[in-house]
């Protein structure tokens, strides 16, 4: 339902405030100011060896997976390289030991990410997948699954599972620092940081009437630097 909203779009960009709230109260412990994913409880040894990173998506998912392929490389200190998951399925790979492929999908049914997870997984890779729908076939098929909690999204192009699943890789960024690093006064300021993100997109929605103004202005124009 829209909710007496204009359209689900509309909708939704306003509920990311929330989703994001919910997704960053669930992994971070504002006591030890760490980054905690109890999915991975039983694969700390898995998760330890990790050496390389390789993420996929498609649409929407694959814009995330290329924003967040540099934040996570930055912030983890690991290798990491990011590609459409069609392109992974349609090319000879070569799969490095310890390496860790992260496939993100909202909906965990995309084909494309479903035949590069089986691709993944018949290498030795081990397979992360970042979804929204609770047993979906990519959650059932990867060795690890997170799931963003965004609820259903209808409309297309994606807002509020897009800044969920960019928020997931920051979050697995910070995590893989911590099992490879102490934890430092940058992680710990970052943390603090992405604690108050929720009222800070919340602040810009909320200016709405301003950025109409400003979208009115440049809605014909058809090139901008």
């Amino acid at each position: 339902m829209k909710n007496n909203n204009s359209s689900f779009m509309y909708k939704e960009i306003k509920e990311q405030p929330a989703v994001l709230k919910k997704l960053i109260g669930k992994h971070i412990d504002k006591k030890k100011m760490a980054v905690v994913f109890k999915e991975f409880a039983h694969h700390q040894d898995e998760i330890r060896k990790i050496g390389r990173i390789t993420l996929l998506g498609c649409g929407t998912s694959y814009h995330a997976a290329m924003l967040g392929n540099y934040l996570l490389e930055e912030l983890s200190g690991l290798p990491c390289e990011f590609e459409l998951a069609e392109e992974f399925t349609a090319r000879k790979i070569v799969v490095e030991k310890k390496t860790a492929v992260i496939i993100l999908s909202q909906s965990g049914e995309t084909a494309d990410a479903l035949t590069a997870a089986y691709k993944a997984k018949g290498k030795g890779a081990l397979v992360i997948a970042i979804t929204n729908k609770h047993g979906s076939t990519l959650e059932k098929t990867a060795d690890l699954a997170l799931n963003i909690g965004a609820g259903e999204e209808k409309s297309v192009a994606a807002t509020k599972t897009f800044t969920a699943e960019l928020m997931t890789v920051v979050l697995l960024a910070l995590f893989f620092r911590q099992k490879r690093k102490s934890q430092s006064i940058r992680t710990k300021k970052i943390l603090s940081e992405i604690s108050g993100i929720s009222v800070k997109i919340g602040r810009v929605i909320n200016m709405e009437k301003k950025i109409a103004v400003i979208a009115k202005e440049y809605v014909n124009t058809r090139q901008m630097i």
